[in-house]
């Protein structure tokens, strides 16, 4: 987000401040909608990442309350794995990232590569 945030142009803060907005005026209308695509992709990546953390949440899950992705450890047993319910329980897991991100699809491309060059 840092090379994101750098790479916007200065000049546009300049010309809207010479044209007579207010510094909120500024981030709300200038800063903000730039910004949009760096946090997007920002907040996509640290969403798929905490969602798929297994090993926190298996060290500090109790007995009784699980995370989804320790929930699926369940249907693997010592002898035996259960196929049908671990695989709808992992598409069920995956779901949610999917859908976050074809409704971010949009500005997930601008915000990745919006960073990676300085010039």
């Amino acid at each position: 987000m840092t090379g994101y945030m750098d790479g916007l142009p200065v000049e546009l803060d300049e010309s809207a401040m010479i044209d007579g907005a207010t510094r909120l005026q500024l981030l709300r209308l200038v800063i903000l909608p730039l910004a949009a695509p760096g946090a997007v992709a920002v907040a996509l990546y640290l969403f798929i990442a905490s969602w798929n953390e297994y090993l926190f949440a298996l060290m500090l899950a109790g007995r009784n309350v699980r995370t989804v992705t320790v929930a699926l450890q369940m249907f693997i047993g010592e002898n035996t794995i259960n196929w049908g319910l671990l695989t709808a329980g992992g598409t069920l897991v995956a779901l949610p990232a999917v859908v976050l991100f074809l409704f971010a699809q949009k500005r997930l491309v601008g915000g990745l590569t919006g960073g990676a060059v300085k010039g």
